[in-house]
C-alpha cells in the first residue's frame, strides 16, 4: 500500500496540520513546548487503543483475536514503544485540537481497508498516483471530499476564490461558524481532519491567466481536472490549457444530470464546447 507523507503547503500554512513523530527528539521537545504553551486552549483525543485494535482486527479478517490474543498483538505492534508515543499526533490550528493517530501505512491500511471491497488493491494503488485538479468548490468539494474518503489521488489540487456564505449551505457541507471562510481552504480542511497525511494544495485566489500553468503543471502535473466553476471564461481557459497538455476535464451539473467527459488526452484536436 502506498504511503504518503504530508506534503508542505506555503500557501496555506494556517491550514495544513502540524505532525509530530515523539521518537525523534526535537519533535518531542516541541511537543512538550507546544502543550505548554498551548495546554489553556488546546483539546486532547487520544483514541490510539481504538485504531490499533482495528489494525489487529484488520490482519484477523477470518476471525476476530480473542482479548488476550488482541493484547499480545497490540504489544507486537509497539514494540516496547509507549502507547503515548506510538504514531503521530496532529495538531489542527484552526480547532486547536490535538488528536493522536496511527503512523501513515497503519492509518492508510485501516481508513481505506473498506474500500477494498469496491475496488481491488491494484486499482487503489493506481488511483493512490493520480494528481487531480478540481476547479470550483461549492458542487466541487462534495468531489473533492469523496475523493479524498475513498483514497483516490496522491494530490488534490483545489482552486476557488469564493468564500462560503449562507446561500451555499443548501449544497456545501459546513458549518455556520465557517462562513466567510475561503472555499478551497474549507474544503482542505475538512480533507485533513478525516486524514491528516493527505496531500492538498489550495489556490484561494481562483484560477487567473497569471496562475493557471502553476496550477495545471505543479509541479507534478495534473492527471485530470474536474470542472466545477461558474465562469464560463475560466472554463473555455482551463480547457484551452487542458487540451495543450493533453489532459483529461471531466464536468458534472445538475442541468440534467449531465456527466461531460473531455479526453483530451486521447483526442489533443477535440474542439472545445461552450460548456455550462
Amino acid at each position: 500500500m502506498m504511503v504518503r507523507e504530508p506534503l508542505a503547503n506555503q500557501q496555506v500554512a494556517a491550514d495544513v496540520p502540524d505532525i509530530l513523530d515523539l521518537r525523534d527528539a526535537r519533535q518531542r521537545r516541541r511537543f512538550a513546548d507546544f502543550l505548554a504553551r498551548r495546554s489553556h486552549r488546546v483539546v486532547q483525543f487520544d483514541t490510539i487503543s481504538e485504531q490499533l485494535r482495528d489494525y489487529v482486527r484488520l490482519q484477523h479478517p477470518a476471525q476476530a483475536p480473542s482479548e488476550q490474543r488482541m493484547m499480545a498483538a497490540i504489544r507486537d505492534v509497539l514494540c516496547g514503544q509507549e502507547l503515548a508515543d506510538f504514531g503521530r499526533w496532529v495538531f489542527y490550528p484552526w480547532s486547536q485540537q490535538l488528536v493522536h493517530v496511527l503512523p501513515p501505512a497503519m492509518f492508510a491500511a485501516v481508513r481505506e481497508s473498506r474500500n477494498l471491497h469496491k475496488i481491488t488493491l491494484a486499482e487503489q494503488e493506481r488511483l493512490h498516483t493520480l494528481n487531480v485538479g478540481i476547479v470550483g468548490l461549492s458542487v466541487g468539494s462534495v468531489v473533492a471530499r469523496t475523493l479524498a474518503l475513498e483514497g483516490i489521488g496522491g494530490r488534490l489540487r483545489l482552486a476557488d476564490f469564493d468564500a462560503l456564505d449562507l446561500s451555499n449551505l443548501n449544497r456545501l457541507q459546513a458549518a455556520l461558524a465557517d462562513i466567510g471562510l475561503n472555499k478551497a481552504e474549507l474544503c482542505a480542511r475538512q480533507i485533513y481532519e478525516t486524514n491528516p497525511y493527505a496531500r492538498v494544495e489550495t489556490f484561494s485566489s481562483g484560477l487567473t491567466p497569471a496562475n493557471i500553468a502553476q496550477f495545471i503543471d505543479g509541479p507534478p502535473q495534473l492527471d485530470v481536472i474536474i470542472d466545477e466553476c461558474d465562469s464560463i471564461d475560466v472554463k473555455i481557459m482551463l480547457r484551452e490549457e487542458a487540451r495543450a497538455r493533453r489532459i483529461p476535464v471531466v464536468m458534472a451539473t445538475s442541468d440534467r444530470g449531465m456527466l461531460d467527459v473531455e479526453r483530451f488526452d486521447l483526442e489533443p484536436d477535440r474542439p472545445l464546447r461552450r460548456a455550462a
